[in-house]
């Protein structure tokens, strides 16, 4: 979710669209969000959780790509509506598959992790931060994306169980 740090940046030097396209972005922003959870919430019980959620992840790395190479303010807008839609979807699947494979014993203490994980974002935010200020917006939206696909990929292929929840 570091992105969201960059979006003054994108309105301001991207995109050319000031303060009053960054609000745009930003209730945009929540619109994707919300918009992926009731879509979500109307399909009722979803079989394949896992293959969903990596699924979610491949799109929301796609979608970060896609941003760091828009230009213009209508395809940006998409991408962050897609972005947004697809980091509360895997927060929400995420959670649920951490809570349908630890034991009951073991609850409180993976959600714990997860808890301290999303704490650490801070830390994505000053690398995220740092990349764009070395490298430039596009290069390090593009590499956080490409960063997602990757693992992504890689869990798809690594983790055949995951794929089966």
């Amino acid at each position: 979710f570091s992105h969201q740090v960059l979006l003054p940046v994108i309105a301001r030097d991207v995109l050319d669209v000031g303060a009053e396209g960054l609000g745009l972005m930003n209730a945009l922003r929540s619109i994707g969000g919300i918009t992926a959870i009731l879509a979500l919430s109307s399909l009722g019980e979803v079989r394949r959780k896992g293959l969903l959620y990596l699924a979610v992840l491949h799109i929301f790395g796609i979608s970060l790509l896609f941003l760091g190479v828009a230009d213009t303010f209508y395809p940006a807008i998409l991408a962050i509506i897609v972005i947004n839609g697809m980091g509360a979807l895997s927060d929400i699947l995420s959670q649920s598959l951490v809570q349908t494979v630890v034991p009951n014993e073991l609850r409180g203490r993976a959600m714990g992790s997860w808890v301290l994980a999303v704490g650490l974002g801070p830390v994505g935010h000053l690398q995220i931060g740092a990349l764009a200020s070395a490298l430039g917006v596009g290069f390090a939206l593009t590499a956080h994306g490409a960063g997602l696909v990757a693992l992504a990929v890689g869990a798809l292929a690594l983790f055949p169980r995951l794929r089966r929840l």
